[in-house]
């Protein structure tokens, strides 16, 4: 289903390619630590999905607001 939704964001060009990377490297860290029950997943695992998902939120939020906020100084120095 995730997949399904992310292939539509893709499809419709709502997020850059390598926001959709991002996302599937989430969905895919996200499946194999609740499907396979061989091994848990490493200290290291933990942090690259920690990382992807920071990224994400960056992308999603942080950067918006900073180009809110430079546009918004560059509108008031006049």
């Amino acid at each position: 289903m995730l997949n399904k939704r992310i292939r539509q964001l893709e499809t419709e060009g709502l997020l850059p390619h390598s926001m959709i990377e991002l996302l599937d490297q989430v969905r895919l860290f996200g499946n194999t630590s609740m499907h396979e029950d061989d091994e848990d997943p490493t200290k290291e695992d933990c942090s690259a999905a920690r990382d992807f998902c920071d990224l994400f939120l960056t992308y999603a939020f942080s950067l918006p607001a900073k180009v809110a906020a430079a546009k918004s100084k560059l509108e008031n120095s006049d």
